[in-house]
């Protein structure tokens, strides 16, 4: 394998920034940033005019968040940031991550960076992105700079660095899961070095969402019903947002440590609690996040319309992907064996490196990690978020989290295994009839009746996802079981108790503790499967309920991705003297200091207090 030429490669990512060097000789590295190959694209307006980035930028932030910016890569079309009273260009701000690279890179080589850069960035964008990037990069310092898409450096890496082949024709599925976005695409070979990306998607679903679900767990957990919560979930001092930063590191690197094994500790600080999670416990409550990229996969791979026989591998790139759990689902839902290496998150921006010349060396970070064979993998089964458990009036247990879909609806059915002690006793006859049926061929179980309701929710509650349904609850004909049908059988006459309606009439009441995808949509509609009307047959499977939820449309905030807009009168006098307002969010009020003659119509940032966790308000100003 040839060695490539000298170079420098950059993962510009939503959450973190890679990048990996090639050095004269044909050694490849990856550069490190505080002793780490992740460099937190994070900005930080500091008052002295200075942009400071990546771990610099996180510290700063806790003393003053208006201030920074986590994610610029989300922001490339907007044009300006506004951080506090300094308004900074996005490409400015961009160049200030990328020219930290730059100069690693030149310290690292001991004199200058090298004369080509590869950038990497997602098969999706336009001109206009990949034009702002450009830029960002020429603002930065960086030399001989070619874009290449992300999707078609991985293939670059898999086929280049791992030795997989791909004939002319076939394809592969990168599945790139990272820190703050999930991108799917399906790569062809169309020559040597060729690639075309016949389908790609994304999601705004990445690490940082199991990180939110990984604290949401300890709330739920650790003391719920304490006060103290609130300062870890909404801070509003210097102390508390560093409280609230170091619970977030702690969950990430929980989160890691059961990618490795099988126990981690949570420290929860302020309440000074330490919660031990399992790796059960978290593939419960992530499961939901993978089940929706397991799906769009599969729906990426049909649009493409390569042939099963055409698709030859399943590549998981960026940091998230090493959940051991994505390996599992994805190999069920596709009957291909994932392939895993161990450091994900350096695949991309190493591939970058490989489309200069098509072909590189090996390295230390590329060794792969085996997946067992299709033999010794379970069985394919359905898209199986956990059931959301019923709760009986009083006192209501929070269930799983129940996932999050496109429109029309998110379906959740159980999955859970038969305990080994289910047939226990049980003899050869016994256990055949329970699966094949008794000599007699047996009439399948009927489905209970499905119910749909609707649900009108604050925006505190859809941040949250927590909803206790308090329903009326239509009662079944006893004499028809519900069926319609006399005496409740297969085919008969109309019941004549409720004229074939299956109801009475009268209404109860229902109460269910649900938790619904956090930030979930106006007008989504969740399936809850089993939840809905017992079967009129025993043991036959409970019909599903449907909720809708509406969201409360009347506090005036509009919803925008993962961000919320609201629109805030001030006086003259206020913008003039650059005056501390009180501003309403989703989870109480904020006080904000407007930079001195703010313009009428200028929009501030306020972090943390959008739809989902990384989300924004965003604050329009209008001067009355």
């Amino acid at each position: 394998m040839t060695s490539i030429a000298p170079g420098l490669a950059l993962d510009f990512g939503t959450s973190h920034t890679v990048a990996v060097l090639a050095r004269a000789d044909g050694r490849v590295e990856p550069l490190l940033f505080d002793a780490s190959p992740l460099l937190s694209s994070a900005v930080f307006a500091g008052t002295d005019g200075r942009l400071l980035v990546g771990r610099d930028a996180d510290r700063s932030a806790r003393a003053d968040p208006a201030r920074y910016e986590p994610n610029p890569k989300r922001r490339l079309d907007e044009g300006t940031l506004l951080l506090g009273d300094a308004e900074i260009g996005v490409v400015d701000a961009c160049a200030a991550v990328l020219r930290r690279v730059r100069e690693e890179a030149a310290r690292t080589l001991g004199g200058s960076a090298p004369a080509r850069t590869v950038l990497t960035c997602p098969a999706g964008w336009g001109p206009q992105r990949r034009g702002v990037l450009s830029a960002a990069a020429s603002a930065a310092g960086l030399t001989g700079v070619e874009l290449v898409s992300e999707p078609v450096a991985a293939a670059a890496y898999f086929t280049t660095v791992l030795g997989h082949q791909v004939r002319h024709g076939d394809a592969i599925v990168v599945y790139d899961f990272g820190g703050g976005t999930f991108d799917v695409s399906v790569v062809r070979r169309t020559g040597d070095d060729a690639w075309d990306v016949a389908a790609a998607d994304g999601l705004d679903v990445g690490g940082v969402d199991l990180d939110a679900a990984v604290v949401d767990w300890a709330r739920r957990t650790v003391r719920p019903d304490d006060p103290t919560w609130q300062r870890l979930l909404a801070p509003q001092s210097p102390a508390d947002r560093r409280h609230r930063r170091h619970l977030w590191d702690d969950a990430r690197a929980a989160k890691e440590q059961l990618s490795r094994g099988t126990t981690a500790d949570l420290a929860v600080p302020v309440l000074d609690v330490d919660a031990h999670l399992t790796r059960s416990e978290y593939e419960t409550f992530a499961q939901p996040w993978l089940e929706r990229t397991v799906r769009l996969t599969r729906d990426t791979i049909a649009a493409s319309k390569v042939p099963a026989d055409r698709l030859t591998g399943v590549f998981l790139v960026g940091g998230a992907s090493r959940t051991p759990l994505v390996a599992t689902m994805l190999h069920r839902a596709l009957r291909l064996a994932p392939v895993v290496i161990e450091q994900p998150e350096l695949v991309v921006a190493h591939g970058g490196l490989v489309t200069l010349t098509g072909s590189a060396p090996t390295s230390p970070f590329t060794v792969p990690l085996t997946v067992p064979p299709v033999s010794e993998m379970p069985p394919p089964v359905a898209e199986v978020p956990p059931p959301v458990a019923e709760v009986p009036p009083p006192v209501a247990e929070v269930p799983p989290p129940v996932a999050e879909v496109p429109p029309p609806f998110t379906k959740v059915t159980d999955s859970q295994p038969d305990p080994p002690e289910a047939y226990s006793g049980a003899g050869f006859k016994e256990i055949m009839d329970e699966f094949f049926g008794t000599a007699k061929t047996r009439a399948p179980l009927r489905p209970g009746r499905n119910h749909e309701t609707d649900v009108v929710l604050t925006k505190a509650q859809v941040r949250e996802g927590v909803v206790v349904l308090n329903m009326n609850w239509p009662t079944l004909c006893v004499p028809c079981k519900g069926t319609g049908v006399a005496g409740g059988v297969i085919r008969g006459a109309t019941c004549g108790t409720c004229r074939g309606s299956g109801l009475t009439g009268a209404l109860g009441r229902r109460t269910l503790k649900v938790r619904l995808p956090a930030g979930i949509g106006d007008r989504q509609r969740v399936r809850l499967s089993g939840r809905g009307h017992p079967s009129p047959d025993p043991g036959g499977p409970a019909g599903d309920l449907f909720v809708r939820v509406l969201v409360d449309p009347h506090e005036g905030f509009q919803r925008q991705g993962d961000d919320y807009l609201y629109t805030l009168d001030v006086t003259g006098e206020q913008a003039r003297s650059g005056a501390v307002v009180t501003v309403p969010t989703t989870t109480g009020t904020v006080e904000i200091r407007l930079p001195k003659d703010i313009p009428d119509g200028r929009t501030m940032r306020v972090p943390d207090r959008g739809a989902r966790p990384g989300g924004a308000l965003l604050v329009t100003i209008r001067i009355r």
